[in-house]
């Protein structure tokens, strides 16, 4: 047996050194060397005696109140029997515990931290969220605290929840174009609906992950949130997946109307179409078979008599294409309806108009309407300024008619709305109506 052994059994057997002990081995445990002051405020008699009888140089301790330095501690061994004894050596003899300092502790829980991440990401390149797994733990933002809590409670519970995000994420950014409200989107990913709410641990680390990759910044209160799904075709809620029209009509698979439906596309009245009214519709249709769309409520109502007039069907987006207006104009052009879009001439506005481009590529029913670039250049600008961070939404866009609009935007740095165009949509319509008289 080691003289540090020795002297550690000696300890043992008297229970005076118990508590002075303990509160060495949180020095060393601190500071990893002899280095610290032990104090206890409530010392009896026998502490401060057995305390006495090791520390060098000895002191006149006054119960309750013991203090001493470590290295006096360490200096008596040095000086006993046991001089070959160091004070780790016995502390650790004393507890059967190899001692880890809190540095090294820390260190080694971030390098298990570490290595959980980068299995993540390894587990991840190539897919789309591969950038945001990357940054969080380098910049410690994005996520990373809700992760790092999720992980220290469970690390299974926290790579499955990181695995189903980024799942989440490379589907939205593959299928952007196609508008999902978020209760399928978790039902989808993860069998339970009310996984991604935006109230959950995993529905606010979606948000962290889809505002990091569309690069906003600020994404604290409702709206802003709101703005992070519609830069993925999120729809958070049943009631923003609904359609203002007039119009249009609904079949069911047999070829009847819909008769609620019916009466409003008789009368030219206006209505809200919802995902739920869809259930059971199979076909979409209008009168003359020429439908068109706007972005804007404004348009919409300014446009809604001559709709009338010239039995076309017409319809508003409200900003942001929903998961009800996607699946009419699809039922419309499967029907055989020519379909018409309009947008703001504003970064979010050339979106819009370029993700139904990409959706109904290469089918002659659907049309840009009234958003050229000789159409942005003729009408007054905004005296607002679009920032840099929302003309790089513009580098992404694919059609041709709307790249060259988007061209002349960076330059200018000008939205332009559609209301300047309403005079022009009106002939357009009417026009178009003559045409088919």
């Amino acid at each position: 047996m080691s003289d540090s052994e020795k002297l550690a059994a000696f300890f043992k057997a008297d229970k005076s050194f118990d508590r002075i002990m303990k509160e060495l081995l949180k020095k060393f445990e601190k500071y990893g060397e002899v280095k610290g002051t032990v104090t206890i405020n409530n010392a009896s008699i026998n502490e401060c005696e057995a305390a006495n009888s090791i520390i060098n140089p000895k002191s006149a301790f006054d119960p309750p109140f013991l203090r001493f330095k470590v290295a006096d501690f360490e200096r008596g061994i040095k000086g006993s029997r046991y001089k070959k004894s160091e004070l780790k050596n016995v502390l650790e003899a004393y507890f059967n515990t190899v001692i880890v300092t809190n540095i090294d502790k820390k260190l080694m829980k971030e390098q298990v931290k570490k290595e959980f991440f980068n299995s993540i990401i390894c587990a991840h390149i190539g897919s789309s969220s591969e950038k945001w797994l990357k940054a969080m733990p380098n910049e410690c933002k994005y996520g990373y605290i809700i992760v790092i809590r999720e992980f220290e409670y469970s690390d299974l519970n926290a790579r499955n929840m990181l695995d189903n995000i980024c799942k989440a994420v490379d589907s939205r950014i593959e299928y952007y174009y196609e508008p999902i409200q978020l209760a399928v989107l978790s039902a989808n990913i993860t069998g339970n609906s009310h996984y991604f709410d935006s109230n959950t641990v995993a529905g606010k680390l979606l948000i962290h992950a889809l505002a990091y990759l569309a690069d906003i910044k600020e994404y604290k209160n409702a709206e802003e949130i709101k703005a992070v799904y519609a830069e993925y075709s999120i729809e958070p809620d049943s009631i923003s997946c609904a359609a203002v029209a007039i119009g249009i009509r609904l079949l069911y698979g047999d070829r009847r109307e819909h008769p609620a439906f019916n009466a409003f596309a008789d009368l030219g009245d206006i209505c809200l179409i919802s995902s739920s009214n869809l259930n059971g519709i199979e076909y979409a249709d209008s009168d003359n078979k020429r439908v068109y769309i706007v972005e804007n409520q404004m348009v919409f109502s300014a446009l809604v008599d001559v709709a009338k007039e010239c039995r076309s069907s017409l319809m508003c987006t409200s900003g942001q294409l929903k998961t009800a207006g996607l699946k009419l104009i699809d039922m419309l052009i499967q029907n055989g309806c020519d379909v018409f879009y309009a947008g703001d001439f504003d970064p979010e506005g050339l979106q819009i108009a370029d993700k139904l481009f990409q959706r109904y590529e290469n089918n002659e029913l659907f049309h840009i309407w009234r958003m050229s670039y000789q159409d942005y250049i003729r009408i007054e600008k905004s005296e607002d300024e679009i920032s840099e961070q929302r003309l790089k939404r513009l580098n992404n866009i694919r059609m041709p008619l709307l790249v060259q609009t988007a061209d002349e935007i960076k330059s200018v740095k000008r939205p332009a709305y559609q209301e300047l165009l309403i005079k022009e949509m009106i002939e357009d319509m009417k026009s178009a109506a003559l045409m088919t008289v």
